[in-house]
């Protein structure tokens, strides 16, 4: 009787018996005491999770899979100190960044190197290897100038290797604070810190809308770098505790040219790469920028990597509407925004959709341009609205982003664009950051918005229908293998 009841649940519910499975098996390993074989567990759990784009904005965090961090790092610990690891030579470093892998585009490292160039002290960054090889040579452009900053990554070997290395490093290092960054799927940076070790740990959550470990830790604080995060942490996660650290760049020199310096058609401007654009999504990508051009006549430039599928499908789509191919002007990486926006006079920016850039975002502001950015068809969060300035454009419908364009002109553009430069001045600079870090409750306002989110639940729809083909299990698959191998072979 009590196998068949048994297995009545497992069929009427096999997600829950699948989630149950789960947790079971991390338990079983943690007590046996495999901290690598339970560390790669809960990293595949991720990863899977992660993986699915449907799950995209619907998990965040759980609890479970980050006290099983804990678990493995605290036996760790215990270990290491049984060994007598704490008696080797300090070398103190004030600050201490925790990372899994950086990449010398997107708004995670930039960050990083935000923070670390106010520490103000000697900063040692530990690199997990979890996620990847991190291309040390390339980092120059967001480092080069900090002061006193060293980069050290972990050895080859397997996960529980490598979180002995990270605890003794921070123990011969004896930080005041230590800053985590990891990305999503390393529980590896997330078992290394630990309660009562002398330090004070702060949490950026930058893996925000996907389940990232880490979120639900009980100690230290935790930092959400922009407004959508902070209020889903705080009024959906529930987190009463968490803080706001404002993202900010350095100001660039010179914003937009003066109204009326110039004529011709608009140019238009994207900033995003494969993962920012190139998914399952109603309005696509390719149809709303080839919509664009064949109504302005102008040139729209795509900064960011896309894969060559993918721009045959803009080449096609502007094709259809008798656009020239050279309207599209692609540039695969550019180190600064805000002077390339500047170079290629750019009027208006069209934030990337269905995800947005948030750092992008600040730099297009401070370059004084003006954005017309999506509202997602299901979550407000995945828009980024909450960033900008009143009066900035969102669009659901790609007809109300025509509509928009069509009743402008460069001066009116120009207006705008000004509107977003003192947002910036207001709530993104680097003096505002600085002051956040150093507890300033008034540079950890929040900016108000009036935007209201409006949901579309038929592009939703298109958007799930869009995942259950067989090009869109082929593609999760190669995804995740892809991941799978960089894991195992980094």
């Amino acid at each position: 009787m009590r196998a068949e009841a048994a297995n009545a649940v497992d069929l009427a519910s096999p997600a829950r018996a699948a989630a149950a499975d789960v947790r079971g098996r991390i338990d079983e390993l943690l007590a046996a005491g495999d901290i690598a074989a339970a560390l790669r567990a809960i990293e595949d759990v991720v990863e899977d999770v992660v993986c699915e784009p449907l799950n995209t904005a619907e998990i965040y965090a759980d609890a479970f899979l980050d006290a099983a961090c804990q678990r493995a790092g605290a036996a760790s610990l215990d270990a290491l100190r049984r060994g007598g690891v704490a008696a080797a030579p300090a070398e103190h470093a004030p600050v201490v960044f925790i990372a899994s892998r950086l990449q010398p585009s997107g708004g995670h490292t930039a960050v990083l190197a935000d923070i670390a160039r106010f520490a103000g002290g000697p900063v040692k960054i530990l690199l997990t290897g979890i996620s990847g090889r991190t291309a040390l040579t390339q980092l120059d452009h967001l480092f080069g100038g900090i002061a006193d900053l060293a980069f050290e990554v972990a050895p080859r070997g397997s996960h529980f290797a490598r979180l002995q290395w990270l605890q003794q490093r921070l123990i011969a290092l004896q930080p005041e604070t230590v800053w985590l960054f990891n990305h999503h799927q390393d529980g590896v940076a997330v078992a290394a810190v630990q309660p009562g070790q002398g330090y004070q740990l702060k949490y950026l959550h930058h893996g925000d809308h996907h389940l990232c470990l880490g979120v639900t830790l009980p100690f230290g604080e935790h930092h959400d770098p922009h407004p959508m995060g902070f209020r889903n942490c705080r009024d959906v996660l529930g987190r009463a505790d968490n803080k706001y650290l404002p993202m900010a760049i350095p100001d660039p020199a010179g914003a937009q040219p003066a109204a009326g310096s110039r004529s011709g058609p608009l140019v238009t401007c994207t900033v995003g790469g494969r993962n920012k654009i190139e998914h399952a999504y109603w309005p696509a990508y390719p149809e709303v920028i080839a919509d664009v051009l064949a109504q302005t006549r102008g040139v729209h430039v795509h900064v960011g990597r896309l894969s060559a599928p993918y721009r045959w499908r803009i080449r096609r789509a502007l094709a259809r509407r008798g656009v020239a191919a050279t309207s599209f002007r692609y540039v695969p990486y550019v180190r600064s925004v805000a002077a390339t926006l500047r170079h290629e006079q750019v009027d208006l920016y069209i934030a990337s959709f269905p995800y947005p850039g948030a750092r992008t975002l600040v730099e297009v502001m401070a370059a004084g341009v003006a954005v017309a950015a999506h509202d997602h068809s299901a979550h407000a969060f995945l828009g980024a609205m909450d960033m900008l300035p009143p009066g900035s454009a969102f669009w659901s419908h790609p007809s109300e982003l025509l509509r928009f364009i069509a009743a402008q002109d460069r001066p009116s553009l120009q207006r705008i664009g000004r509107d977003a430069r003192l947002h910036y001045e207001a709530y993104y600079t680097p003096s505002v950051m600085r002051d956040a870090l150093a507890g300033d409750p008034r540079a950890q306002q929040i900016p108000a918005t009036a935007f209201r989110h409006r949901s579309d639940p038929l592009a939703q729809a298109l958007r799930v229908a869009g995942e259950f083909t067989v090009a869109g299990v082929v593609r999760r698959w190669a995804l995740r293998q892809a991941r799978r191998l960089r894991s195992a072979v980094f």
